[in-house]
């Protein structure tokens, strides 16, 4: 009924610290977790990341997750380190921009394959197409920390619930079932449908909030979904 609590984070230095090297592993990982943001301001609105060996800010490269805002669009944002001692991989977003003025709950992530492709998810469904590049290599001195334990106002602003880190890269139908076991519970619903006329294609999931209408993106797939569901 979208009503959780969750943990609720003031943006600056505020975190939960795991113990260091927490996830110190290489190659294939998932993360997620469902975020209200209360506030999105421009900067980095750090969610999780494992970048640092100290409140200090001395450097332990992993990979470093945030909700960025740049030019007035709140991205998933990944930074990545593959030889652990300087930021060798690549600094990535998503294309979806996030909002923080309604009170809405997402479920965010992002998968890394042992090859180093990188794969945002919102609500479980793909945002943008993978990126190459993203290997990271597992500092085993880094903290693992939910929000940002530094004395800075980078971290994030609102409430987290269910964190979960795996050792492995899980895959597009999993994360769409991770959302769609919770998403009731956050006010969320998801419709299916397929993606060709009358019935005939891929098949495709959509998020909607409730109160919220959900816009099939043109006719061909609107015929597509009341033809399935029976309707004419």
């Amino acid at each position: 009924d979208g009503a959780m609590e969750g943990i609720q984070f003031d943006g600056t230095g505020d975190a939960i610290e795991f113990a260091q090297g927490t996830g110190a592993f290489s190659g294939a990982m998932t993360v997620e977790t469902w975020i209200q943001p209360s506030s999105l301001p421009v900067g980095w609105n750090i969610v999780a990341t494992r970048w640092f060996r100290d409140t200090g800010g001395n450097g332990a490269f992993d990979w470093h997750f945030a909700v960025r805002n740049e030019g007035g669009q709140a991205r998933l944002n990944l930074f990545t380190s593959s030889n652990v001692t300087t930021i060798t991989g690549s600094n990535f977003y998503g294309s979806t921009t996030l909002d923080a003025s309604s009170s809405k709950w997402y479920l965010v992530g992002f998968t890394i394959d042992g090859t180093g492709n990188l794969q945002f998810y919102i609500n479980g469904v793909a945002d943008r197409a993978p990126k190459a590049g993203a290997a990271r290599g597992g500092n085993a001195n880094a903290y693992l920390w939910l929000g940002d334990a530094r004395p800075n106002p980078l971290g994030f602003l609102g409430r987290m619930s269910e964190f979960r880190l795996y050792n492995k890269a899980l895959s597009s139908g999993e994360m769409l079932a991770s959302y769609k076991t919770k998403s009731a519970t956050y006010g969320l619903s998801s419709i299916e449908f397929k993606a060709g006329d009358n019935g005939v294609g891929s098949d495709v999931a959509r998020y909607k909030y409730d109160d919220v209408n959900l816009t099939l993106p043109n006719s061909a797939v609107a015929n597509s979904y009341f033809t399935r569901e029976g309707h004419t």
